[in-house]
């Protein structure tokens, strides 16, 4: 079970808000991938693959905790 401060940095790195849809964390997930990913961001390979690594581990982070969540279907 990932901390507070981990699903805060993970949700810092895809740039979500307080408050968000699977929709938009997917998104997010993909459009900053695009952007970063090696074969494609044509700029420093290795910042490229750093950032690539950070925003796919920030993406397992946030939906491990997705799944986790507890629901209450009460009144």
């Amino acid at each position: 079970m990932s901390t507070y401060r981990e699903i805060r940095a993970a949700r810092e790195i895809l740039g979500l808000s307080e408050t968000a849809t699977m929709e938009s964390i997917k998104a997010n997930y993909r459009r900053l991938l695009q952007k970063w990913h090696p074969d494609v961001s044509g700029g420093d390979k290795e910042e490229a693959e750093r950032m690539t690594r950070r925003i796919i581990a920030a993406y397992k982070v946030i939906t491990d905790y997705c799944r986790q969540y507890r629901f209450s279907f009460t009144e």
